[in-house]
Parts: structure tokens; sequence; C-alpha cells
């Protein structure tokens, strides 16, 4: 489970990355320093669907994970 701490903190990197949740909701951190909360849903064993629940800090980690 993240904490704020973690979702407050992480710096842009060379390319985007990702911090999870532990669960399908994850964090994605791009180049620019964008950070959006995003959703995965496994569609079938090898086709999974994203979406883009809102962007840190607008949409917090409490509100984000409900």
């Amino acid at each position: 489970m993240l904490t704020a701490i973690q979702v407050r903190n992480p710096k842009p990197k060379n390319k985007t990355y990702q911090l999870n949740n532990g669960t399908k909701l994850f964090l994605h951190v791009a180049i620019s320093d964008r950070k959006t909360w995003r959703y995965c849903f496994v569609l079938l064993p090898n086709k999974t669907l994203t979406f883009v629940r809102g962007a840190y800090p607008v949409l917090s980690l409490k509100t984000a994970s409900k």
C-alpha cells in the first residue's frame, strides 16, 4: 500500500514509471512530473484496459482508492 509521503515525493525519471498501490490502482509518473491515478482492468489473460481516474494532487490517495 502506498502512503501519502510516497505519493508526494516521486521525482521524474528518463521515462515514465508507476507506483503500485498493491491493488489495480497505481500512480503514473510522467517525464514532465505529471502524476495521474490510473486503474487497470484485466479483460482477458493478455488484454488489459486502463482508465485514468484523475490527476494528483487534485485527486488524493484516499479519494482515488475508493
